[in-house]
């Protein structure tokens, strides 16, 4: 979900998880690099296009960079992405 409304409203089920919690549950995941800290706490469904386009162009980098042939995103409508490195 991209918001186009800068004022706009996530839904209440929508929560976030701090990245501690995500490693602590689920320590087989790795977690995105440079993500900023913002958005652990406010998340990226309110970003402008333009702002998301940036975000998503760095994240792709990132995916780019791990050389793996299979990479899967975990992620509810937020930025949480993780590389699953369990073998």
């Amino acid at each position: 979900m991209l918001s186009l409304r800068r004022e706009g409203k996530t839904l209440p089920c929508d929560r976030l998880l701090a990245p501690k919690t995500i490693a602590a549950d689920f320590p087989g995941f790795e977690m995105a690099e440079g993500v900023p800290d913002q958005f652990w706490s406010t998340g990226i469904n309110l970003l402008s296009e333009t702002e998301f386009v940036a975000l998503a162009e760095e994240f792709i980098k990132w995916c780019q960079s791990l050389q793996e042939m299979k990479i899967y995103i975990v992620s509810h409508e937020c930025f949480n992405p993780v590389k699953n490195v369990s073998k």
